[in-house]
């Protein structure tokens, strides 16, 4: 067997701080929504690989169900792929949007 890495998990199988909401989320996502997941999944190496150059493509995908021993999904992500081409830009665009309707802080220095 090949010996996968698992972005939200450490080396002792405990879940990475940084991933501590997205796994609760996960832990109660109905199975109906398992491609929403996935989804936010992908959102979530995006940001990983726009945070820290070390990351990058290809991505590999597997979605199994629980308690079923069949790949559902069994896919690999490679540079250029349309779908996640779409969802980072998407996902950028809508950042960008946020972020110029938040009002700026109102701190200032005193003096």
């Amino acid at each position: 067997m090949v010996a996968a890495f698992d972005e939200m998990k450490g080396p002792n199988g405990s879940v990475r701080p940084a991933y501590g909401e997205l796994a609760r989320w996960l832990a109660e996502v109905p199975p109906d929504d398992l491609y929403d997941a996935l989804k936010i999944g992908l959102i979530s190496m995006d940001s990983t690989m726009r945070s820290n150059l070390g990351v990058g493509l290809p991505i590999d995908i597997l979605v199994v169900r629980r308690d079923t021993c069949n790949a559902e999904v069994n896919y690999r992500i490679e540079p250029g792929e349309p779908y996640f081409q779409d969802l980072r830009e998407r996902w950028s665009g809508a950042l960008r949007a946020a972020h110029m309707a938040i009002p700026r802080p109102p701190y200032r220095s005193p003096g």
